[in-house]
């Protein structure tokens, strides 16, 4: 019979997470491995499926619906403007929100 296991422990990376974000804003910002270019506004940029299905009900829903994978273009609404957009998916990649009066 053996006997009684060594106690086991969890080891927390804490910087891991915000390490992930740096690299994909990086690839982002590189355009390495985006699958999708949404236009807003006329404007196209380009992200990672991902990235925008983890930190959003509409795109898990676009994404994520019937055939919604193969969606490499997305064309957002005229009534969402290019630059607040933009501060939004900087926002998925950073975790950080510009705001100014």
């Amino acid at each position: 019979m053996a006997g009684p296991s060594p106690p086991s422990y969890v080891r927390e990376f804490t910087r891991h997470s915000s390490d992930v974000l740096t690299n994909l804003n990086e690839l982002r910002k590189r355009q390495i491995l985006t699958d999708v270019t949404l236009r807003v506004g006329g404007c196209p940029l380009r992200a990672h499926k991902a990235v925008l299905t983890a930190c959003s009900g509409f795109f898990y829903s676009v994404f994520l619906g019937h055939g919604g994978h193969e969606v490499s273009m997305l064309t957002l609404p005229s009534s969402i403007e290019p630059v607040g957009f933009q501060a939004l998916l900087d926002f998925m990649y950073t975790s950080r929100l510009l705001l100014s009066p």
